[in-house]
């Protein structure tokens, strides 16, 4: 969690140098506002900008707006040139229509001069960043992604009779996957199976960040 916070902490610290390039010299006036959906990874960004406030007294406002009206007030700030956000934190839908309508700005120098891209998560920049796909060209840069959580009972994995029934049925240890392809055979294991309930799934919001693990009732 300490390195998420730094990340979250750099990148805005990378991305007011870029915004307020146009603006006034004096930091101690400055604030900024991001704006993005009405969820809970937005009420964790306004948290973590704690941090930056701390470092550089740039007070940091994000604005979220609920999701049915989030692209209809979004886009009309864009058509109108509105300067009510500094940053926009927008849907990975957008990157085309925005890039190519120039509501966005090319990015591309400017975070292969300032961001480690490869220390990013691949997929996610391919997603969230760059447009067209295999360009190079970069108009964002990823504020979240989906994940999957896995969690597993210590006291199944280590038990002597679990482990030498899972042994013998499959030819290797029962332990933790350490790639997903073993990931449809742990469920289907009946002795695990039978001392545990159905996988439970809880998340942020629907299909987002979803935790999965199986429980002991």
């Amino acid at each position: 969690m300490k390195s998420v916070r730094k990340s979250f902490v750099l990148v805005l610290i990378l991305t007011l140098t870029f915004v307020s390039a146009s603006k006034a010299d004096n930091h101690q006036s400055q604030s900024l506002t991001i704006v993005w959906a009405e969820w809970d990874p937005a009420n964790y960004l306004q948290e973590l900008s704690k941090d930056f406030t701390a470092e550089t007294g740039i007070a940091v406002d994000v604005i979220q707006i609920p999701w049915p009206n989030f692209q209809d007030k979004v886009f009309t700030a864009f058509v109108g040139k509105s300067d009510l956000y500094d940053i926009v934190i927008g849907d990975s839908q957008w990157l085309g229509r925005n890039s190519q309508g120039k509501n966005y700005i090319n990015l591309t120098d400017w975070i292969n001069e300032n961001i480690d891209v490869d220390s990013i998560y691949g997929p996610a920049m391919t997603a969230f960043a760059e447009y067209p796909k295999g360009s190079g060209t970069y108009w964002a840069l990823p504020a979240e992604v989906d994940a999957a959580g896995y969690v597993y009972r210590k006291d199944l994995f280590e038990d002597p009779n679990e482990m030498k029934a899972f042994q013998a049925k499959y030819g290797y240890a029962l332990a933790p996957q350490k790639r997903m392809t073993n990931s449809v055979i742990l469920p289907n294991f009946s002795r695990v199976r039978s001392k545990t309930s159905t996988v439970l799934q809880r998340g942020i919001a629907k299909n987002t960040t979803v935790l999965q693990w199986v429980s002991s009732r």
